[in-house]
């Protein structure tokens, strides 16, 4: 499965082409987060890799 990320200061977009699926597109947009940036990017790629286990046969 192909993948792109961008992890951006408020939020992460990603946009997954599973083969022969139309492409899935995943945005994370956490509010009201009171952590440091490092574990706000440990939760984001977390959710990212939960969401790729979720279209992968």
């Amino acid at each position: 499965m192909k993948k792109a990320m961008q992890l951006l200061p408020t939020m992460a977009l990603t946009v997954m082409w599973p083969p022969a699926q139309a492409s899935i597109v995943v945005a994370i947009y956490p509010v009201e987060i009171e952590a440091s940036s490092s574990k706000r990017n440990d939760t984001i790629a977390a959710i990212d890799q939960a969401a790729v286990m979720a279209v992968t046969p």
